[in-house]
Formats: C-alpha cells, sequence, structure tokens
C-alpha cells in the first residue's frame, strides 16, 4: 500500500536515513564530506516553506504529488541519496525533464526507432512494480512529460510521471538510466525512498553514527 499519509514523518525518516548512509559510506568518501555534515549528520537542507512550494508549482503550472510535497517541506533537496544519485533538486532547480535536457529524450527516442520502433506496453505488463518488473517495460512516450527532480544523466535520472497518477494523487517516480536499460519504476516518491533506504541498508556498516 501506498503510504503518504501526512502522519508519515519525513523529518524523522530522512535523519535516520543520513545516518544509515553515512555509516555506510567508504571512508575516502566520508572523511571529504564537509565538517558541517559529518558533525550534524545532516545530509538534506532546511525544509522548503510553503511561498517556495507554490512558487515552483505556479511556474510548472502543476499540484506536485504529496509524497514529494511532503519531503520538500521536510528538507528543500538532498546532498546524497546512494552511489548512483548524489543529489535530489531544491524547488529553486526542479523542472520538466523537455526543459532541462530534451537532448537526452531525443536520444532515447531515436535509440527505440533505430532498434525497431516503440511497442505498446500493455497494463498487466507495465503496471508491475518490485523485483518482477522489467525496466524495459516502458512507456516511452511519458518520458517527455515527465519532471526531473534527482540525479544527473550520466549515472542516471529521478523523475516524476504525472501521466500515472494515484487516487491520492501520488505521481508514478522513476530511476531512469541508459544502461539499465530503461527505469525501475514505483507507485510513489514515497515508495521509492523507502526501496532506497531498504537497499542501502543490505550494505555492511563501515563506522557508527551515534543518533545524539
Amino acid at each position: 500500500m501506498v503510504n503518504t499519509r501526512d502522519a508519515f514523518d519525513w523529518n524523522l525518516f530522512l535523519r535516520q536515513f543520513s545516518r544509515d548512509l553515512l555509516a555506510r559510506l567508504e571512508d575516502s568518501e566520508f572523511t571529504n564530506l564537509p565538517s558541517e555534515i559529518i558533525n550534524t549528520k545532516w545530509l538534506g537542507y532546511p525544509g522548503a516553506t510553503d511561498t517556495e512550494i507554490s512558487t515552483v508549482e505556479a511556474r510548472l503550472e502543476t499540484t506536485l504529488p504529496p509524497s514529494y510535497r511532503n519531503f520538500l517541506a521536510a528538507s528543500n533537496g538532498w546532498q546524497k541519496l546512494d552511489n548512483m544519485i548524489d543529489r535530489l533538486l531544491s524547488t529553486q532547480e526542479i523542472d520538466w525533464l523537455a526543459s532541462r535536457n530534451q537532448e537526452l529524450i531525443d536520444g532515447w527516442m531515436t535509440g527505440i526507432e533505430i532498434e525497431g520502433g516503440y511497442t505498446p506496453v500493455p497494463d498487466e505488463e507495465y503496471f508491475v512494480y518490485g523485483d518482477e518488473q522489467d525496466s524495459t517495460s516502458l512507456r516511452n512516450e511519458y518520458l517527455q512529460t515527465t519532471l526531473e527532480i534527482g540525479g544527473d544523466s550520466n549515472q542516471g535520472l529521478l523523475l516524476l510521471n504525472p501521466q500515472i497518477v494515484s487516487e491520492n494523487g501520488e505521481w508514478e517516480a522513476w530511476f531512469f538510466a541508459n544502461w539499465l536499460p530503461g527505469a525501475q519504476r514505483y507507485r510513489s516518491f514515497y515508495e521509492l525512498m523507502q526501496d532506497k533506504h531498504k537497499r542501502l541498508l543490505e550494505l555492511p556498516k563501515l563506522r557508527e553514527i551515534p543518533n545524539s
């Protein structure tokens, strides 16, 4: 079930995420962090204000999905998510992928054409999430309208897809990368972040990061 209730404590979750990630960074990466991050054990930023969120929604001419809005209210961007994604963008930076990187979309669609053209993906294949999902079962036409919220075009992008919206207003979330190829898709930004944290905890701890 997609959990996007207001009761979900993004501040608590992100504080724990920070400590868990810092405990698992390689020594060279950990020691190169700014002292402020090491001292505060916090990879986030101050939360976005209501005005900042309203401003970006007006700029994008849309209403952001609730779990992503609540994340921004807890931290307006993020400094490192995993070994593939260093940054989640702030409200000042997020934009439609077509505005930030139309060349990537054009290159991807050209590749589809070279490989024989686009084959429609039926619902029973598309709406599979979790370990059974096939990253190539992608409705490529959705890429043109996605919202870029993090990552980079070399290693992978975090995108929100407004073409697939749940009853509670959540947009489908993608980790999109050429090398997959395609996208790891989630029902929501909330589920994407939960999966990232779950996979992080599978890595060995290299140091202890106290709670206080």
